[in-house]
């Protein structure tokens, strides 16, 4: 990449016999859209990036979007990101201030994320533990492995609440597995309770004889 390259070129303006005006201009583009992890990692995102001019209305300048979609011929892949499109949409939009009309035109970024290497790191691992979880249910009351297996089930399933936790943005939404991950810890939770009860009414009753 160039370092003196600001986020943008100055570019000529090419004008057309009919009036229309091209300007194609290259230059690195930052926006926030709202994400939505409820399906995490299965989730696809919609990004809408709007362009218009604030200063002049429709009246002195009409934006017209030449194509249907984006071009996305010289894209490059992204190994976390699968872009499915980027449609185009001609808006006018009429403010309470003016009566002019102002025309933007909105891309909508459609995105796919990428979930093989997170089902292979993060989901696979999180459900061969928590199919751990119900053999705690089988070992015997007085085993000392019951202790152990759970205690390391459950440092295991805090440290994949972790990684979910590190591998999604801040958002409103709670991901499925973000609300799966407690069930087995409390399960094995509900495991330590009881093996608890039993040893002190193992003992009570062994001290009443």
């Amino acid at each position: 990449a160039d370092d003196q390259f600001t986020g943008s070129m100055e570019t000529n303006v090419v004008i057309r016999y009919d009036g229309q005006v091209m300007w194609d201009s290259p230059a690195i583009t930052k926006s926030s859209c709202k994400v939505d992890v409820s399906y995490f990692p299965f989730d696809g995102q919609q990004c809408r990036l709007t362009f218009g001019s604030w200063t002049y209305n429709g009246n002195q300048i009409d934006l017209l979007n030449g194509l249907a979609t984006g071009d996305l011929t010289d894209f490059v892949e992204n190994v976390e990101w699968e872009v499915l499109g980027m449609p185009a949409k001609r808006n006018v939009i009429i403010y309470g201030c003016c009566s002019e009309p102002y025309p933007d035109i909105t891309y909508t970024l459609l995105l796919k994320r990428r979930a093989s290497f997170y089902i292979f790191n993060l989901l696979l691992p999180c459900i061969m533990i928590s199919f751990l979880a119900p053999l705690g249910f089988y070992l015997p009351a007085d085993s000392g492995e019951k202790v152990s297996l759970g205690v390391t089930v459950l440092l295991a399933l805090t440290v994949f609440q972790l990684l979910v936790a590190e591998s999604m943005p801040p958002s409103e939404n709670v991901p499925l597995i973000g609300e799966y991950l407690p069930l087995p810890a409390a399960g094995w939770a509900t495991v330590e309770a009881l093996y608890r009860l039993c040893r002190c009414s193992t003992r009570r009753g062994m001290g009443a004889l």
